[in-house]
């Protein structure tokens, strides 16, 4: 089930630079339970990686690809709204020009 320290813990992984200063204190009840928690979330790349390369599916994009695309989601999911990246930024990244 999904509960609210759960939920932020995986926000969290998404997010490298972690919950903006201001949402610590309103979060910090929650570090109890978080540190309970059996399972580690998944990085955006390394959770991709299990989607898509599961159970030897045939593949259209390759690793490097995959990884790339995790890093732009990454970008899009920071939780600090100045430091998300515009639309701008992402469709002007190589891998939508190269392919």
């Amino acid at each position: 089930m999904l509960t609210p320290p759960i939920l932020i813990q995986q926000m969290m992984a998404f997010d490298l630079n972690g919950l903006p200063p201001r949402w610590r204190k309103q979060c910090q009840f929650m570090s109890q339970d978080l540190s309970n928690e059996r399972d580690q979330p998944l990085s955006v790349k390394d959770w991709l990686n299990e989607v898509y390369f599961e159970q030897d599916k045939s593949s259209e994009l390759t690793a490097n690809d995959i990884a790339q695309i995790g890093e732009l989601i990454s970008r899009l999911l920071k939780m600090e709204p100045s430091l998300r990246a515009t639309t701008t930024n992402i469709l002007d990244n190589s891998w939508f020009k190269s392919s």
